[in-house]
């Protein structure tokens, strides 16, 4: 989605440091994957990668990344300040029911609202791996999910939005996405839609290790056998955005927000 601003740092033909972002317009951007070789660390070379990312994004309103307890300290000399904090959590191999769905519509006003930004061209991506919703008509919910390849049109772009749109609850009330063995993202308006589609991606995957991001206070992975496996802190530099967390049931990765 953005392989210009992907870069790294090469000592004798190897890369020993990584980093890389991803464009959502011109309202927001993300680093991700900065990671060094442990025998190189402490020589500058994160610095030097954030320094070229910055400079990459500079006509982006708001950067967000997820740092690690090790990486928070560099990210704070650039000008990044805490948000929240944001969790992993894991699922060794298990056995889980399976769950049917069978047709998929994408909901960008529900995710510009809970994100803050536009995301519709990763989510066009993410959607031919595996995806689905459930649908709310005048109180009733209805699972549904994509045959493989297909992605159903909005009727309404995003591109055409009234600047305050919200989505009318008639519509998709929540959707979900799967990446190999990850659960995410995952926007709902209740925890009831957003528990449907957790067992829809577990039915999908029977006996394998699961990943999945969260935000604590939306926490329903421990309902389904999750551990928790590492703690970031989301951290933000640049303009405030517009977001709702409260719909966020499960984020799409570290390096994707």
């Amino acid at each position: 989605m953005n392989p210009e601003g992907c870069f790294a740092v090469e000592v004798d033909g190897s890369v020993i440091a990584t980093t890389s972002t991803i464009r959502y317009g011109a309202d927001l951007a993300w680093i991700g994957m900065v990671l060094t070789h442990p025998e190189f660390r402490g020589r500058g070379y994160a610095r030097a990668l954030m320094g070229r990312a910055l400079d990459h994004l500079k006509d982006v309103q708001t950067v967000k990344l997820d740092a690690t307890e090790m990486g928070a300290p560099l990210y704070k000399k650039l000008g990044f300040a805490n948000e929240c904090a944001i969790e992993r959590w894991i699922r060794p191999p298990q056995p889980s029911a399976p769950a049917d769905a069978d047709g998929f519509t994408p909901q960008p006003l529900l995710d510009l609202q809970a994100f803050g930004a536009d995301r519709s061209a990763l989510f066009h991506r993410l959607a031919k791996f595996e995806a689905a919703s459930v649908v709310g008509q005048a109180g009733s919910l209805q699972r549904v999910g994509n045959p493989p390849g297909r992605v159903e049109t909005e009727e309404w772009p995003i591109t055409n939005r009234p600047q305050d749109a919200i989505l009318p609850h008639t519509a998709n009330v929540a959707f979900a996405m799967g990446r190999g063995n990850r659960f995410g993202p995952c926007v709902s308006r209740s925890k009831e839609a957003a528990e449907k589609l957790a067992q829809w991606f577990l039915g999908r995957h029977p006996n394998e290790e699961l990943l999945w991001d969260l935000f604590p206070e939306n926490n329903l992975a421990q309902l389904f056998g999750f551990e928790l496996s590492r703690r970031l802190t989301r951290m933000t530099r640049g303009r405030n955005l517009r977001d709702d967390h409260s719909l966020i049931y499960a984020g799409a990765g570290f390096e994707f927000g």
